[in-house]
């Protein structure tokens, strides 16, 4: 198994297919060895203009991954518009 860490805009976090095949060529694994990919953390980092999201995965190439009861694409509630 190994970490990965991408840093990806919001709507590519929000699709697993376009994260994972960035996942893949990061890794340089070749795809045909890889067993999962299976996100471990999210975070959004809105330090500058446009908001980020950083999501570390981990890719299995030998070994099956155990079952994770995490939900972390759990819908956030949108807060650009609520006013202080």
């Amino acid at each position: 198994m190994i970490s990965i860490e991408l840093i990806l805009s919001p709507e590519e976090a929000a699709n697993e297919e376009i994260w994972k095949k960035k996942a893949v060529v990061k890794s340089g694994i070749p795809l045909k060895e890889i067993h999962s990919i299976q996100p471990v953390r999210r975070s959004i980092d809105a330090r500058g203009k446009n908001a980020t999201i950083r999501l570390v995965v981990d890719i299995f190439t030998n070994e099956n991954p155990a079952v994770q009861d995490q939900n972390i694409f759990r819908r956030l509630q949108n807060v650009s518009t609520v006013s202080l």
